[in-house]
């Protein structure tokens, strides 16, 4: 049995670790499809297969939901008389209904209790409720009876007894605090608007340079670093591994973004004219991403989530866990 067969056994077996799948699915693109099928696939694996929109890697991903639709359903039976049912149990005698509602007991078990019983326990809230409307009902008579101007319309009432209308008066546009919560742009109490803190869990090196664009000192790898992502140029390649995807014989570009890394035959190519120099062993950062340069290759990443590549003249590694050592890449 070839490398290749000996891979796509183990991306399809059911009994391969979690964490040997990952390993499959950053090193080896061509395996993603039958990993997307593996039922040992973990959540957030998933879930990182369907964001690269791969056609092939999403009919698995439809394949495998079908999957565990058919699983959940059930087997179904037939029974003496003849009709199909999927329940072999016998039907309950019908009891009167209880309307009951439950509430999460806390936010971080999702348990659930019981905290109303049977419909003829809301008897006591209607009562509740009428009483309070039988008062409101009093306080408008004596309103009316003793509070002198303000019988006309319920307008002028509200007005007499001195409570505020929650609707704006005509031509006075909004209420103060309206008008405050305007003019501010954001509520400035619940701090809506405010930028979600973010957390750095990959740092880049405390000695990294501030520079977007640069070059390897071979000049074989141009990369520039943007908001939204970082990109490298490898100009000349001989891969090592056959699984590799690859754009053929010229240049090719490799891209990580906030959440994944992917090869991207479409990109332009990242020119070395103008870049910077980046020496063996120093790393560069902007933004929200870091790279680093050996003679072995290249690694990026995002500093954020942990997503990144290696690349180098014998093949690349993508990694949802931070910075890749090309070093350690299989081909060296």
């Amino acid at each position: 049995m070839s490398k290749l067969e000996n891979l796509e056994a183990e991306a399809s077996n059911p009994r391969t670790a979690p964490v040997r799948l990952q390993e499959l699915a950053n090193n080896y693109p061509r395996l993603r499809p039958l990993i997307a099928m593996n039922p040992t696939a973990y959540p957030g694996l998933v879930q990182w297969l369907a964001d690269l929109d791969d056609p092939a890697i999403n009919v698995a991903l439809a394949q495998r939901g079908a999957a565990n639709n058919a699983a959940a359903s059930g087997p179904r039976r037939v029974s003496v008389m003849g009709r199909e049912d999927t329940d072999p149990t016998p039907v309950p005698v019908p009891v009167a209904p209880q309307q009951v509602r439950f509430e999460p007991v806390g936010t971080q078990t999702g348990e659930l209790q019981q905290v109303g019983g049977p419909a003829t326990s809301n008897r006591r809230p209607l009562m509740v409720v009428l009483a309070l409307a039988f008062v409101a009902l009093l306080f408008v008579g004596f309103a009316i009876l003793f509070g002198g101007r303000g019988t006309d319309t319920g307008d002028n009432l509200v007005a007499e007894s001195g409570l505020q209308s929650s609707s704006p008066s005509a031509g006075a546009g909004t209420t103060e605090e309206e008008s405050t919560t305007t003019e501010n742009g954001s509520d400035a109490e619940d701090g809506t608007d405010a930028e979600e803190e973010k957390t750095i869990r990959f740092p880049a090196p405390s000695d990294a340079l501030k520079v977007s664009h640069f070059v390897s000192p071979s000049g074989n790898i141009a990369c520039r670093i943007a908001p939204e992502a970082a990109e490298c140029t490898l100009n000349a390649h001989a891969f090592a591994d056959e699984t590799l995807a690859d754009c053929g014989a010229g240049p090719l570009t490799i891209r990580v973004t906030e959440f994944s890394s992917a090869l991207d035959c479409s990109a332009p190519q990242i020119p070395a004219s103008g870049a910077t120099t980046l020496t063996y062993g120093d790393s560069a950062a902007s933004d929200d991403y870091a790279c680093t340069s050996s003679e072995f290759g290249v690694a990026c990443w995002n500093t954020i989530s942990g997503a990144g590549f290696g690349v180098s003249r014998g093949g690349y590694q993508h990694s949802l866990t931070g910075p890749i050592d090309p070093a350690n890449f299989p081909w060296n």
